[in-house]
Protein backbone atom coordinates (compact mmCIF):
# COMPACT_ATOMS: atom_id res chain seq x y z
CA UNK A 1 0.00 0.00 0.00
CA UNK A 2 1.39 3.44 -1.36
CA UNK A 3 0.17 6.66 -0.41
CA UNK A 4 1.65 10.34 -1.14
CA UNK A 5 3.66 11.34 2.06
CA UNK A 6 4.45 14.02 4.14
CA UNK A 7 8.21 13.89 5.40
CA UNK A 8 7.95 16.80 7.48
CA UNK A 9 10.35 16.06 10.78
CA UNK A 10 8.15 18.04 13.23
CA UNK A 11 5.06 16.18 11.95
CA UNK A 12 6.22 13.06 11.83
CA UNK A 13 7.50 13.34 15.80
CA UNK A 14 4.37 15.14 16.79
CA UNK A 15 2.86 12.13 15.82
CA UNK A 16 5.51 9.24 17.42
CA UNK A 17 5.51 11.46 20.51
CA UNK A 18 2.64 9.16 21.97
CA UNK A 19 3.37 7.14 24.57
CA UNK A 20 0.45 4.33 23.22
CA UNK A 21 2.43 3.97 19.82
CA UNK A 22 4.95 4.07 20.94
CA UNK A 23 4.73 0.86 23.20
CA UNK A 24 2.33 -0.48 19.97
CA UNK A 25 5.80 0.22 17.84
CA UNK A 26 7.86 -1.24 20.31
CA UNK A 27 5.73 -4.62 20.43
CA UNK A 28 5.42 -4.38 17.03
CA UNK A 29 9.46 -4.57 16.95
CA UNK A 30 9.36 -7.63 18.74
CA UNK A 31 6.56 -9.20 16.49
CA UNK A 32 7.73 -8.08 13.53
CA UNK A 33 4.35 -7.85 12.34
CA UNK A 34 0.63 -7.50 12.82
CA UNK A 35 -2.89 -6.69 11.91
CA UNK A 36 -5.03 -4.40 13.21
CA UNK A 37 -7.43 -7.33 14.68
CA UNK A 38 -3.63 -8.86 16.50
CA UNK A 39 -2.57 -5.62 18.08
CA UNK A 40 -6.47 -4.76 19.26
CA UNK A 41 -6.07 -7.78 21.30
CA UNK A 42 -2.63 -7.15 22.59
CA UNK A 43 -3.55 -4.39 23.73
CA UNK A 44 -7.37 -4.74 24.65
CA UNK A 45 -8.06 -1.75 22.29
CA UNK A 46 -10.92 -0.89 20.14
CA UNK A 47 -10.40 -1.57 16.61
CA UNK A 48 -11.22 1.44 15.69
CA UNK A 49 -8.67 3.25 18.03
CA UNK A 50 -6.32 0.75 17.04
CA UNK A 51 -6.31 0.43 12.90
CA UNK A 52 -6.03 4.81 13.21
CA UNK A 53 -2.69 4.31 15.34
CA UNK A 54 -1.22 1.60 12.73
CA UNK A 55 -1.98 4.30 10.17
CA UNK A 56 -1.21 7.21 11.59
CA UNK A 57 2.75 5.44 11.61
CA UNK A 58 2.63 3.92 8.64
CA UNK A 59 1.81 7.66 6.93
CA UNK A 60 5.09 9.22 9.02
CA UNK A 61 7.15 6.16 6.73
CA UNK A 62 7.57 3.94 10.05
CA UNK A 63 5.45 1.09 9.10
CA UNK A 64 5.02 -0.40 6.10
CA UNK A 65 1.70 -2.03 5.05
CA UNK A 66 0.85 -5.07 3.21
CA UNK A 67 -3.40 -6.14 2.28
CA UNK A 68 -3.42 -9.79 2.37
CA UNK A 69 -6.89 -10.42 1.24
CA UNK A 70 -9.26 -8.65 3.86
CA UNK A 71 -6.87 -7.95 6.27
CA UNK A 72 -3.62 -5.46 6.13
CA UNK A 73 -0.31 -6.66 6.97
CA UNK A 74 1.88 -4.31 9.00
CA UNK A 75 5.66 -4.41 9.39
CA UNK A 76 8.50 -2.05 10.84
CA UNK A 77 10.12 -1.26 7.68
CA UNK A 78 10.76 2.11 6.50
CA UNK A 79 9.56 3.91 3.69
CA UNK A 80 12.34 4.67 1.36
CA UNK A 81 10.50 7.80 -0.09
CA UNK A 82 10.51 9.84 3.32
CA UNK A 83 13.90 11.23 4.06
CA UNK A 84 15.08 10.10 7.62
CA UNK A 85 12.96 7.45 8.20
CA UNK A 86 15.57 4.68 7.86
CA UNK A 87 17.43 6.21 10.60
CA UNK A 88 14.66 7.17 12.67
CA UNK A 89 13.22 3.62 12.84
CA UNK A 90 16.46 2.37 13.75
CA UNK A 91 17.12 4.88 16.31
CA UNK A 92 13.53 4.44 17.69
CA UNK A 93 14.06 0.52 17.71
CA UNK A 94 17.26 0.89 19.83
CA UNK A 95 15.98 3.17 22.52
CA UNK A 96 12.64 1.13 23.37
CA UNK A 97 14.19 -1.99 23.34
CA UNK A 98 15.80 -0.05 26.87
CA UNK A 99 14.48 0.12 30.62
CA UNK A 100 12.68 2.86 30.48
CA UNK A 101 12.53 3.55 26.33
CA UNK A 102 9.21 4.66 26.14
CA UNK A 103 9.34 7.68 28.33
CA UNK A 104 13.02 8.42 27.06
CA UNK A 105 11.71 7.99 23.31
CA UNK A 106 8.45 10.45 24.50
CA UNK A 107 11.52 13.21 25.96
CA UNK A 108 13.80 13.33 22.99
CA UNK A 109 10.52 13.65 20.39
CA UNK A 110 8.65 16.01 21.89
CA UNK A 111 11.66 18.61 22.04
CA UNK A 112 10.82 18.82 18.07
CA UNK A 113 7.01 18.76 17.41
CA UNK A 114 6.73 22.32 16.85
CA UNK A 115 8.50 23.87 13.91
CA UNK A 116 9.68 27.01 15.66
CA UNK A 117 11.73 25.01 17.75
CA UNK A 118 13.57 23.43 14.00
CA UNK A 119 13.44 27.35 13.54
CA UNK A 120 15.44 28.12 16.57
CA UNK A 121 17.87 24.99 16.44
CA UNK A 122 19.33 26.07 13.02
CA UNK A 123 19.39 29.72 14.44
CA UNK A 124 21.57 28.38 16.80
CA UNK A 125 23.69 25.96 14.53
CA UNK A 126 27.45 26.64 14.37
CA UNK A 127 27.97 28.89 17.07
CA UNK A 128 26.91 30.36 20.37
CA UNK A 129 24.24 33.20 19.94
CA UNK A 130 22.78 35.73 22.24
CA UNK A 131 19.53 35.30 23.55
CA UNK A 132 18.56 39.07 22.50
CA UNK A 133 19.60 38.59 18.69
CA UNK A 134 16.68 35.36 18.40
CA UNK A 135 13.85 37.60 17.92
CA UNK A 136 15.49 39.25 14.85
CA UNK A 137 16.91 36.16 13.54
CA UNK A 138 13.80 33.90 14.02
CA UNK A 139 10.90 36.35 13.70
CA UNK A 140 9.72 34.71 16.61
CA UNK A 141 8.08 36.64 19.63
CA UNK A 142 9.72 36.88 22.70
CA UNK A 143 7.04 35.20 24.51
CA UNK A 144 6.63 32.21 21.87
CA UNK A 145 10.66 32.11 21.71
CA UNK A 146 10.51 31.86 25.96
CA UNK A 147 8.06 28.87 25.69
CA UNK A 148 10.39 26.92 23.04
CA UNK A 149 13.29 27.88 24.59
CA UNK A 150 12.20 26.56 27.54
CA UNK A 151 11.18 23.38 26.14
CA UNK A 152 14.55 22.62 24.36
CA UNK A 153 16.74 22.78 27.63
CA UNK A 154 14.30 20.76 29.67
CA UNK A 155 14.93 18.37 26.90
CA UNK A 156 18.78 18.96 27.00
CA UNK A 157 19.14 20.42 23.02
CA UNK A 158 19.98 24.14 24.30
CA UNK A 159 22.04 25.62 27.09
CA UNK A 160 22.22 28.85 29.11
CA UNK A 161 25.53 30.82 29.09
CA UNK A 162 26.37 33.21 31.99
CA UNK A 163 27.21 35.65 29.31
CA UNK A 164 23.65 35.16 27.67
CA UNK A 165 24.84 33.60 24.88
CA UNK A 166 22.65 30.02 24.16
CA UNK A 167 24.47 26.97 22.18
CA UNK A 168 22.47 23.86 21.32
CA UNK A 169 24.48 20.92 23.15
CA UNK A 170 25.45 18.49 21.60
CA UNK A 171 23.67 14.96 22.24
CA UNK A 172 25.00 11.44 22.85
CA UNK A 173 21.76 9.09 22.95
CA UNK A 174 21.53 7.66 19.43
CA UNK A 175 17.45 8.65 18.76
CA UNK A 176 18.29 12.69 20.29
CA UNK A 177 21.44 12.44 17.58
CA UNK A 178 18.93 10.95 14.93
CA UNK A 179 16.51 13.98 15.66
CA UNK A 180 19.07 16.52 15.99
CA UNK A 181 20.86 16.00 12.40
CA UNK A 182 17.64 15.55 10.70
CA UNK A 183 16.63 18.63 12.05
CA UNK A 184 19.74 20.69 11.14
CA UNK A 185 20.28 18.89 7.98
CA UNK A 186 17.65 18.14 6.50
CA UNK A 187 19.25 18.60 3.20
CA UNK A 188 21.69 15.72 4.11
CA UNK A 189 18.18 13.48 4.51
CA UNK A 190 17.21 14.75 1.41
CA UNK A 191 20.35 13.45 -0.08
CA UNK A 192 20.16 9.90 0.99
CA UNK A 193 16.03 9.86 0.49
CA UNK A 194 17.45 10.50 -3.30
CA UNK A 195 19.65 7.86 -3.27
CA UNK A 196 17.29 5.11 -1.73
CA UNK A 197 14.86 6.53 -4.35
CA UNK A 198 16.70 6.56 -7.48
CA UNK A 199 15.15 3.06 -8.59
CA UNK A 200 11.29 3.96 -8.06
CA UNK A 201 9.78 7.02 -9.40
CA UNK A 202 9.15 9.34 -6.98
CA UNK A 203 5.92 10.96 -5.68
CA UNK A 204 4.96 14.44 -5.11
CA UNK A 205 5.52 15.29 -1.06
CA UNK A 206 3.31 17.65 0.33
Amino acid sequence: MRHTLNPTLWRTCRVMANRRRLKLLDWLFQQEETTVSAAARQFDWPLGYTSAALRLLQSRGILSAQRIGRSVLYRPTPNPTIPFSSDLLAALRQTLSTPQGTELSFSFLTAFTHPRRLEILRALAGRPTPRDALPRITAISIPALNRHLAKLRRRGFVTSGSDGHLTITPPTHPLAITLLSAALHPSDCLTKHRALSRSQPLRRIC
